[in-house]
């Protein structure tokens, strides 16, 4: 929980939000952050890791043959000039 809450501070005070930072995660950091306990800390975390699951197990792409499988786009190769 402790380098939770370490990362969390180095995240909050090295950006704003950049490439792959959500709203919802800084909030989450920030929360962890400023968790009085660690039994605060765990609840939190516990609570986020509740929410999440579902997120997680629902399949991004409908095509995808194994539920809760993410698989990357294909890349098309650039026909040569």
């Amino acid at each position: 929980m402790e380098q939770l809450k370490t990362i969390g501070r180095e995240l909050a005070m090295g950006s704003q939000g950049g490439f792959g930072q959500s709203k919802e995660f800084m909030d989450l950091v920030k929360s962890i952050g400023e968790a009085r306990s660690k039994a605060e800390e765990e609840r939190i975390v516990l609570l986020a890791i509740e929410t999440l699951k579902p997120r997680l197990s629902e399949p991004r792409n409908p095509h995808a043959q194994d539920e809760g499988v993410h698989h990357p786009p294909r890349l098309r190769r650039n026909a040569r000039p």
